[in-house]
């Protein structure tokens, strides 16, 4: 295999839920002793150096609570294995796995910003204990609703918003990378589903695929982006984050995760940005019909078909006396015109 195409590896996946793989009693201390007798192996045995992703817990917290990156940092594990490279965990905010969670499951949490504060909050012992190393910590996989995704919630537009919420809330967190679960065979959460299923016929683009266009325009065109938080502006529904580029203020996100569902008025949020972004500024957005719209999504007037062609001609606003109307369950990047 091309080394170069590889990012690091992976050992192992959720250990802290093994179960019947390891014995009951198998704990932080067996863990570690494994990991640092085979990752020096197998790195060893690479024809070129190898990078390692560890130690891809579930969390957060759950079933073994001792098995944490913070309690391995602790006990000098990663800093005695040098191919250890990125830390990584495991999450999803709600699940399906059984009908009494499967109930529990509402889109209207997504869209409440505290919420996904909350749930990034919760990592914030791991991120901390990653943050000294000097080492990139990673969701290495996640999504809205583990086992699968739910129908309804997770193919939505308000899955779409709730992820740009989640990602780059994460990445003002100190969480690096996002991996977004993904499966064929009515896998809800997958941003496409490529080959036909039982319930869906027809090869599709689910809502949220437009989340990961708007992060790549996003980040068009600047060299070095980083990201921060506009906190002193949120709401339970209005989200804001600044986008600098070599510490040039670039561009700006605005979110509105109202929720809104077509049988009623659908309200707005007036947005103002004076000329922070020059007389004309640029907006591109991401809007549907509803917040719970699985079809008719569009990003900056573009929609993408079965093939994963993007079709129609992009369509680029501008502010008007730098004010931006972004309507119920809707995003946009506004940006120097």
């Amino acid at each position: 295999m091309d080394q170069s195409l590889v990012l690091a590896y992976e050992l192992g996946n959720e250990a802290n839920l093994y179960g019947d793989h390891r014995p009951p009693n198998y704990g932080i201390q067996d863990y570690a002793e494994d990991m640092c007798s085979w990752i020096p192996r197998l790195a060893a045995r690479s024809s070129s150096p190898s990078k390692f992703q560890f130690p891809s817990f579930a969390g957060p917290e759950i079933f073994k609570k001792d098995m944490t990156i913070a309690k391995l940092v602790k006990m000098g594990v990663p800093q005695s294995i040098p191919a250890i490279e990125y830390f990584s965990l495991h999450g999803y905010p709600w699940n399906i796995c059984s009908p009494a969670d499967a109930a529990k499951v509402n889109l209207k949490n997504f869209l409440d910003h505290q919420q996904t504060l909350d749930l990034i909050d919760k990592y914030r012992d791991q991120i901390d204990a990653v943050r000294p190393l000097g080492k990139m910590m990673h969701m290495g996989e996640t999504g809205s609703v583990a086992c699968h995704g739910k129908n309804g919630v997770s193919n939505t537009l308000g899955a779409a918003l709730w992820e740009l919420d989640y990602a780059l809330s994460g990445a003002t967190s100190g969480i690096n990378r996002f991996f977004f679960h993904m499966g064929k065979g009515d896998f809800y959460y997958s941003m496409w589903e490529p080959l036909p299923s039982e319930t869906s016929p027809v090869p599709h683009i689910n809502p949220t695929y437009y989340s990961m266009l708007f992060v790549a325009d996003l980040v068009a065109g600047l060299r070095a982006p980083t990201i921060a938080p506009i906190t002193s502006l949120d709401t339970q529904s209005a989200i804001h984050f600044a986008i600098l580029d070599n510490n040039r203020l670039e561009k700006l996100v605005f979110i509105n995760t109202e929720y809104f569902n077509a049988t009623t008025r659908r309200l707005s949020r007036d947005f103002s940005v004076g000329f922070i972004l020059g007389k004309n500024p640029k907006v591109s957005r991401l809007t549907g019909r509803s917040s719970d719209a699985t079809v008719g999504v569009s990003w900056a007037g573009q929609k993408v078909d079965s093939e994963g062609k993007i079709r129609g001609h992009a369509k680029i606003e501008r502010a008007h006396n730098g004010i931006i109307r972004v309507w119920a369950s809707e995003a946009v990047i506004v940006e120097r015109g």
